[in-house]
């Protein structure tokens, strides 16, 4: 399940966005940057087959592309091959997928899931993907910090295995909002700390962590926290902005902006230290807006990348 979908299932409300400013900003001059500016379709409320997502993201300015396993492996390997070469000509990268496993619920689920997870990996690798990512619930209704810290040890080592037999790097996201974690009996991983100690315990080399900036700003982070992760260890970056009217306690995970829309979050300290690092990967928007997503496609994939380009290249 993506997350968006997950919080429209709890009637998760979302905020406006300042896309007329966003939009009719002057581009600066570009500062060097080895990441690249990537369109998670779904994030947005865009929608399409993958070729022509692939059009639409070059014509509307993205440099990358990401495609959700099932969408990959439905194309069957002669469309598949055909999709990589079209990339390849117009220059764009393949950005970060989503994980087709639930590992949140069942055992019965979870196994079903990873049976077929060979056959997705595999379609992803032929395509040019090499990075996948998911996220870590920050509390849970049952399972206190240690044994939902050992289900997830479990699993996402079973998940990782797979996934590096197909030269996937693998990449977890830490949920941070406080209101969040107070909606269930029991807290977990919310910070990156927290996530680091997970990673640890899974114990594969091919697994990292996605950065979303709203929940480093939420979990209270600085860039000393930042600077403890390497370009090695970022498998995908989350640019967004906060809610004006709440402080990071106050946040609410379905309510958020395109980067640079509030000026609640701090991203110039944020996308700051990822040049530092040298960071090279995908560079995604995920704002969880109803405003956007209503928008013609072409509007709002146009309004995506005027805010990520104006955080990342100043």
């Amino acid at each position: 399940m993506q997350r968006r979908d997950f919080m429209r299932s709890g009637a998760m409300l979302s905020a406006g966005l300042a896309l007329p400013r966003l939009l009719s900003a002057q581009a600066a001059t570009p500062l060097a940057r080895r990441s690249r500016i990537s369109l998670a379709p779904w994030a947005i409320g865009v929608s399409g087959s993958p070729g022509d997502l692939l059009d639409r993201a070059q014509a509307t300015g993205f440099e990358a592309l990401s495609l959700s396993p099932d969408s990959v492996e439905a194309l069957g390997k002669p469309r598949l091959h055909r999709l990589r070469d079209q990339a390849a000509e117009q220059g764009l990268a393949w950005g970060c997928s989503t994980l087709p496993v639930e590992f949140r619920a069942s055992e019965d689920r979870f196994r079903a899931d990873l049976k077929q997870l060979p056959a997705r990996a595999e379609a992803l690798r032929e395509l040019g993907f090499t990075r996948i990512g998911t996220w870590i619930m920050p509390c849970h209704s049952t399972l206190d910090y240690l044994a939902n810290f050992e289900l997830h040890t479990d699993r996402l080592r079973q998940v990782a295995t797979v996934l590096d037999d197909f030269g996937l790097r693998f990449g977890l996201e830490y949920v941070a909002p406080k209101t969040l974690r107070d909606s269930q009996r029991y807290d977990f991983v919310s910070s990156g700390a927290q996530l680091r100690a997970l990673i640890d315990a899974i114990g594969r080399s091919n697994i990292g962590v996605v950065l979303d900036s709203f929940h480093w700003y939420c979990a209270e982070e600085d860039a000393a926290e930042l600077r403890n992760w390497r370009n090695e260890d970022i498998v995908a970056v989350d640019l967004n902005d906060a809610c004006a009217h709440f402080g990071p306690q106050e946040q609410i995970d379905g309510i958020r902006e395109l980067p640079g829309a509030t000026g609640k979050i701090d991203l110039a300290v944020f996308c700051g230290v990822l040049q530092e690092l040298g960071y090279d990967g995908p560079v995604r928007a995920e704002p969880f807006s109803d405003t956007l997503s209503a928008m013609d496609d072409d509007l709002a994939m146009r309004a995506t990348v005027a805010a990520l380009k104006k955080s990342l290249d100043g």
